[in-house]
């Protein structure tokens, strides 16, 4: 089917107005905690040195046990206290003088804003408080999920052993509580929206194994899917759905094959619900989909695949400039916007085989999904779409409002264990170039947030400036 690409851009804007529009009905109140902190995140970050340290603080945090070692990792890594908020800058002058009592104000300041800004995105730490709040994400609110235990970074074999069985204990607690749950968009079906399970995990490979090998594949492959096998099995048991995350590139391999694995397994065969999340920064993002998709093809498996942009960007320079490699990622983010929607399109002209979950707070990508989504008659029920928990609930309202199936990416854990997810979201959500930011602490204009990333590619690489 050949597509007019101008008719189907004009698609895309019209859409996206109507977005911002429901958006705006959909503001927080000057009492929403998410505002709040939005405005904290936007001051802080907005200053580059301090976000420099914040970072540092939030990455050193697990390893600051005491008060005294918080207190004095402030007073020797925040360099620049004339950008501190007057209280911690009162709070630190006054310490010496008040000795542990300017301590424990100081730390215990510190310690409110990284809980406050933590809990807006990790839904709880404990199964029956994330029980409770993900009913009233369904029932009341109408929201899907995927849970997502934080703590990935296991050392030893003991630390994957208690990270799977954090997972048996919380499937144990969403048993009992599907059975009250309301399917979604309640019709005949006892599915969410008619085809999706209620439950919905999601499993980040490198939690699977405490020293995963690249270069032993087969090997860490095979102690990977000795030990999600089991999980998977009770998920297929309880009728529902198991997503694998996707990581560095370094276990990208790892993780694709992992997939493969798991699908293809003769127990597992018959059983549709499992998806991979793939990543479109990288350079080779559109061969390796192809490739994935002609696998499916060939072993007649329908898979399910959550395209996101990724979250390592940072991570993926520094590694490549530290083995002297090529750079795997778009640099220009413009080319990541792109190849997202030419994946899309991708999978959507496949969805006889493939499910798409558009993983995106960007709307002229979710706007593009819808828009072509329509133009190749998918059905509905070959996709959804996925943001995070704690992100601008104003664009899942208004989200929910006009695709009617959106899930909540829900990070479930101990704010200890949570760190390296916080920093990365933070990374993500307050980066110059992160749509959220654009739209929300820089106020940027409607035509330029909805251009078409192709154009916006050219005026970048022509040295033109960005339609206003």
């Amino acid at each position: 089917m050949t597509l007019d690409k101008g008719q189907l851009d004009r698609q895309i804007i019209e859409q996206g107005r109507r977005f911002f529009t429901l958006m705006e009905k959909n503001a927080p109140s000057i009492f929403s905690t998410e505002r709040w902190v939005r405005g904290l995140m936007d001051w802080a970050m907005g200053r580059d040195p301090l976000k420099a340290e914040i970072f540092t603080l939030l990455d050193r945090l697990p390893g600051l046990t005491t008060e005294k070692m918080l207190y004095d990792h402030i007073r020797q890594s925040f360099k620049h206290p004339e950008v501190l908020p007057p209280v911690l800058r009162l709070g630190l002058r006054i310490a010496g003088l008040l000795g542990p009592l300017g301590r424990k104000i100081v730390t215990a300041i510190v310690s409110k804003c990284v809980k406050i800004v933590a809990h807006q995105f990790i839904i709880a730490s404990q199964v029956d408080q994330t029980v409770s709040k993900l009913c009233k994400l369904r029932q009341k609110d109408g929201f899907a999920f995927t849970l997502d235990i934080l703590g990935e970074d296991t050392a030893t074999d003991q630390q994957v052993g208690q990270y799977i069985e954090k997972y048996f204990q919380l499937l144990a607690g969403l048993k009992t509580a599907q059975q009250n749950w309301a399917p979604l968009a309640n019709g005949d079906s006892l599915l969410d929206w008619g085809s999706a399970p209620k439950i919905n995990i999601s499993v980040k490979p490198s939690a699977l194994d405490s020293h995963p090998d690249p270069d032993d594949l087969q090997a860490t492959v095979s102690r990977m899917f000795e030990r999600l096998s089991p999980l998977y099995r009770i998920v297929v048991q309880l009728g529902g759905f198991l997503c694998i995350d996707i990581e560095t590139r370094a276990l990208r391999r790892i993780t694709f094959e992992l997939y493969r694995r798991l699908r293809s397994d003769p127990q597992f065969r018959n059983y549709p619900h499992l998806g991979l999340t793939m990543q479109v920064y990288f350079k080779d993002a559109d061969a390796e989909l192809d490739k994935m998709l002609a696998w499916a093809r060939v072993e007649k498996l329908p898979i399910s695949i959550r395209l996101v942009k990724g979250a390592y960007w940072e991570y993926e320079i520094a590694a490549a400039e530290k083995a002297r490699a090529p750079v795997p990622v778009y640099t220009i983010k413009t080319e990541t916007d792109l190849a997202f929607e030419r994946a899309a399109q991708t999978i959507l002209k496949n969805h006889d085989i493939c499910h798409l979950a558009c993983a995106s707070h960007n709307i002229r990508s979710v706007c593009s999904v819808l828009a072509l989504a329509r133009a190749l008659n998918v059905p509905q029920n070959r996709s959804e779409f996925q943001v995070l928990y704690g992100m601008a609930e104003s664009f899942r309202k208004a989200l929910l409002g006009i695709a009617g199936r959106v899930r909540l990416y829900c990070p479930q854990g101990q704010l200890i264990a949570a760190m390296a997810y916080l920093v990365r979201r933070l990374i993500e959500n307050t980066s110059s170039e992160s749509f959220m930011h654009l739209t929300f602490a820089e106020h940027t204009d409607i035509d330029r947030l909805l251009e078409n990333p192709a154009i916006t590619l050219d005026n970048i690489q022509t040295q033109k400036p960005p339609a206003k």
